[in-house]
């Protein structure tokens, strides 16, 4: 990639050099040809996870950078940062398919390649964010800046996790939307501004960072858990507008569809409403601590969790068809190889059912063996939340959409893949007896072998993403889950004999089933040396395959022990992955 100096009138560590004694600060950015390039990379198959930014307005920002360096001029500090950050999200989320692309191709050699540069941009940002930290005077905040840091946040979450980077991030965007009246923007002060682009970003910019500060508090088990910094009542703030970004305009008319209307905002309002039911659940959890110490805590805590979960499944059920996964059942590959809606409808669908699995997955692994309704309907809800991501996930590989490759890159997304391992797993340790089975009148399928094929999915899917990320607990969850298949294989097998899995079941294995731009089996191409980012000739896992090996891992000299698996351990290496 060639490469364009942009000079500013403050300092950026370590880049720099030195002419006649006094130090030029530059920024090294990519030719503006190839700008372009990656800001259609990330409008296309990234801006839609969390939309804060107007795209019809990204290349005039792109212009007004470049232009601004050509001519040696100062360049404003919350542009810079907004670019950077757009890069480092394109780059981070090349896909060998883009590799194969006509027009990403040019760009690099490899998805490895361009996933490397990645922390070269998010350093490049983080650079310039210190600087307007320490010069307030000279590099005011701005509303590019907070856009920045939420596009960079985002990037930091796949890359590191949800740790204090993040957290500090989120803290900062919401500490400089506070400063420039993000959180006032529709006070009768402002209405001479309020029907602005500026005004409407400023909306989903503010709503994406508290949202985001409400899903924390609820989802992650750590010293923060149902602990948030904004409440409603600190903020005059509408919801952004269910509209399409060519809509938008200033002082123009106010083109709002309903909400049954597909729009590039349908998830991104979704997520705004579900994050309201999480503020919800973070206010209840220290109710729920104060709960489990006392007598007959226990029966208490899951009567509070089943009122939980019955208002998310509420929520999914009054979800517009057009996010709603059984919608999509019947499309063909074809139809939906660039339908974004179809990628909202997974995202909200999959970001509720894993804050369902999370709540059930506190009280299980504090009562696995607690008798009676109470439990048994926990269990139901975990079980049922689980079954729904794996069938999400089988549903966007048969598509064959392009963004079943970007996905490996967002831990976020991967997070609720996890928890339904984790669920799965726990549960067929725990499973019900018969009577209990008979007593219960859910629509839930609790056939043994029904439960192993999903068990088996989850294997399957957790196999593909496994090294894609740093931490231990995607290879701890895929061992785990490898003895449980063995052991039930073992078990079924001494009563009724060898099974093959149901073809066309949504949760059998996709059968010879290839992605698009993906090498087929008999098909081989030479790949960069550490392209560790390059998929598997082949996503399928034979299910005899998976009992052989799953055979071979339970004569190992020192198995693991399923039944003292250390659940807190796990769940809060997982609780590091991403949020999207």
């Amino acid at each position: 990639m060639g490469e364009t100096a942009a000079e500013f009138n403050f300092p950026i560590a370590p880049s720099f050099t030195v002419q006649l004694e006094n130090p030029t600060p530059r920024i090294w950015l990519p030719s503006y040809h190839e700008t372009q390039i990656l800001l259609s990379k990330f409008i296309a198959h990234v801006s839609y996870v969390h939309h804060v930014v107007h795209h019809p307005s990204l290349p005039k920002v792109v212009d007004d950078v470049y232009r601004k360096a050509n001519r040696q001029e100062p360049i404003t500090p919350g542009q810079m940062v907004l670019l950077l950050s757009i890069i480092a999200s394109a780059t981070h989320a090349w896909t060998p398919q883009d590799v194969n692309d006509p027009v990403l191709g040019s760009l690099f050699l490899s998805s490895a390649q361009a996933n490397n540069k990645t922390y070269k941009w998010v350093k490049a940002a983080d650079d310039v964010l210190c600087f307007m930290a320490q010069n307030g005077a000279e590099a005011a905040p701005s509303l590019e800046a907070i856009q920045g840091i939420i596009i960079l946040s985002f990037v930091i979450s796949n890359l590191e996790g949800i740790r204090l980077r993040y957290r500090s991030l989120i803290l900062k965007g919401l500490t400089m939307g506070r400063e420039i009246c993000l959180h006032h923007i529709d006070h009768r002060s402002n209405m001479e501004t309020a029907n602005t682009i500026k005004a409407e970003m400023g909306r989903r910019a503010w709503w994406y960072l508290v949202s985001t500060d409400w899903f924390l508090s609820a989802r992650y088990s750590n010293p923060g858990e149902g602990v948030y910094q904004i409440d409603t009542t600190d903020m005059i703030v509408a919801k952004p507008r269910n509209s399409n970004d060519a809509g938008v305009e200033d002082n123009g008319p106010n083109h709002i569809f309903p909400l049954y209307q597909e729009t590039d905002m349908s998830y991104f309002l979704q997520r705004i409403c579900l994050a309201e039911i999480c503020c919800g659940i973070a206010d209840i959890y220290p109710f729920i601590g104060c709960m489990s110490r006392k007598r007959n805590g226990a029966s208490s805590h899951a009567s509070i969790l089943t009122m939980m979960d019955e208002e998310l499944r509420q929520f999914l059920k009054d979800l517009p068809s057009i996010l709603k996964l059984d919608t999509y059942d019947n499309k063909t590959p074809a139809t939906l190889g660039s339908n974004t809606i179809f990628i909202q409808a997974y995202m909200i669908n999959s970001l509720a059912n894993t804050q369902r699995c999370k709540l059930a997955l506190g009280f299980l692994k504090k009562h696995p063996n607690y008798p009676g309704p109470p439990y048994q309907r926990v269990r139901k809800a975990c079980l049922e939340a689980a079954q729904n991501m794996i069938r999400a996930e089988a549903q966007l590989e048969r598509s064959q959409h392009p963004f079943t490759q970007v996905r490996l890159r967002l831990s976020g997304m991967m997070y609720g893949v996890f928890l339904a391992g984790v669920a799965l797993l726990m549960i067929t340790q725990t499973a019900p007896t018969e009577t209990q089975q008979e007593n219960d009148d859910d629509n839930i399928d609790e056939n043994v072998e029904i439960r192993r094929e999903q068990v088996s999915e989850a294997l399957r899917i957790i196999e593909s993403i496994k090294g894609h990320w740093p931490s231990p607990a995607a290879a701890d969850l895929h061992q785990a889950l490898t003895q449980v298949l063995a052991r039930q294989g073992h078990q079924n097998q001494q009563k009724e004999g060898p099974r093959t899995p149901r073809l066309g079941s949504p949760l059998a294995p996709v059968a010879s089933q290839q992605l698009p731009g993906q090498i087929g089996p008999s098909e081989s191409r030479p790949t960069a040396i550490g392209d560790e980012n390059q998929l598997p000739s082949t996503w399928e896992v034979s299910p005899r395959r998976e009992l052989r090996e799953a055979e071979e891992m339970m004569d190992m000299e020192d198995p693991m022990d399923v039944e003292s698996f250390e659940w807190d351990e796990l769940i809060s290496d997982l609780d590091e992955l991403g949020l999207f």
